[in-house]
Order: structure tokens, then C-alpha cells, then sequence
């Protein structure tokens, strides 16, 4: 985390002009494949913690070593706030933090698994973020992306507020471009400028001098 990260670099000049119809097949298409078994913890620990304090649950996917989903606990003191990651290592590193608050929970889980979990079960996000790092810069990655990705049609179903920050103005872009296309959402986006970084990775971006974005989006 110490070497000054260096600007996105991409052939791609604007949003990938397949990104229309990659979303609408997705869109006709519903995601099939079955949670793995070993994500069966993930759904019970969420749900007995939702029915023991019946809070408001927010999701941070991909919450890495843990100082965002703290961040966010301290930001929504009365919400449960689920911090995931599938590196035991990073999440070893985020449950040995001794700043954590009695509102946080931290899962190890893929998030290709959870997020079908959340939506069979019919579980509504209060608040969901998606914070760094996210960019496949190259033009072929287009469906790596999580704009792209088959499972976009399930994150926002179980997502009433979105929020992701990037590092790169075109990723910004698709995704809000994505959400727009999926209909039931008012889509913003702008330059991040944030005080006070919520993460590690913000903090390397902003004292390289990257401009960061920030999408944010609200189901009607």
C-alpha cells in the first residue's frame, strides 16, 4: 500500500459501446448459477443478526481490511453495518482492528454468492457501497466489470441506496450509465473530494493527486 499508485491507463476512450447490450441480454437473462454451499454462513448470520436487532442492514462488498465498513458503522450508528471480503487474510487484519464497533459484522463470502442470497431471501439494503478498487481498464474487460456483470440486475434489487467510488471517470460513467439503463433508480455523478478518506486505498489515490468519482443511486 505504500508505492504511489499510478494514474488508470486504457485504450478505451469513453463508455464501451457493447454496454447497451450487454446489459439489456442481461436483463432477459436472469443469473443462474446456485450460491455455494460454503455461503450458507453468510445467510445465517446476517439474518439471525437482522432478526436479534431488527436495524436497517448495510452492505460494504469487498470491505477489504475493514477501516470503510468501520467508517460506515461510525456513520450509521443504528444500522447493521456487513462488512464482506473473500481474503481471509485482509478480513483476519479487519477483525483484529480494535476500533470496531458493536454494529459491524465481518463475513468472508464472494460476493457472487451473497448478493443472491440477500435477493432470495427477499433482504433490502438500506445503504450499499462498492469502494475501490474496481477498474479492468482494458477495453476487452468490459465483463469483468460489475456494471457488465450478470449479477448487476440482482445488486440493485437488493440495494435501495447505491454508492460506489472510483478512481476512474470512465468506470463512473458505465456504472451510472448501467444503472440508468436498468430503469428505478435517479443516478448522480460527481468529483469526490472527500475530508476525511474512508479507506486505505482513498487515502493512496487522494495523496497521488487522482480526482476520484463518486455514483450514487436511489431506487424510486
Amino acid at each position: 500500500m505504500n508505492a504511489t499508485p499510478r494514474p488508470v491507463a486504457t485504450d478505451q476512450r469513453g463508455i464501451h459501446p457493447r454496454l447497451k447490450r450487454v446489459v439489456n441480454h442481461h436483463l432477459q437473462h436472469s443469473f443462474q448459477r446456485p450460491p455455494a454451499r460454503h455461503a450458507a454462513h453468510f445467510r445465517t448470520q446476517v439474518l439471525e443478526r437482522l432478526n436479534d436487532c431488527g436495524n436497517a442492514l448495510i452492505l460494504d462488498s469487498g470491505c477489504g481490511t475493514g477501516a470503510s465498513t468501520v467508517a460506515l458503522a461510525e456513520r450509521f450508528c443504528t444500522a447493521l453495518v456487513v462488512g464482506v471480503d473473500r481474503s481471509e487474510v485482509r478480513l483476519a487484519k479487519a477483525r483484529a482492528r480494535r476500533d470496531i464497533p458493536d454494529n459491524v459484522l465481518f463475513l468472508r463470502a464472494n460476493l457472487e454468492d451473497c448478493w443472491p442470497l440477500l435477493a432470495q431471501h427477499e433482504v433490502r439494503l438500506s445503504h450499499h457501497f462498492l469502494l475501490y478498487p474496481n477498474p479492468w481498464p482494458k477495453q476487452r474487460h468490459l465483463m469483468r466489470r460489475w456494471h457488465a456483470h450478470p449479477l448487476m440486475p440482482l445488486m440493485l434489487r437488493i440495494s435501495r441506496r447505491l454508492e460506489l467510488r472510483t478512481n476512474w471517470r470512465i468506470y463512473a460513467e458505465e456504472f451510472a450509465a448501467s444503472i440508468e439503463l436498468h430503469g428505478n433508480f435517479a443516478v448522480t455523478v460527481a468529483a469526490l473530494s472527500p475530508h476525511q478518506p474512508i479507506s486505505a486505498f482513498e487515502k493512496k489515490y487522494l495523496d497521488a493527486g487522482q480526482q476520484l468519482y463518486c455514483v450514487r443511486a436511489e431506487a424510486f
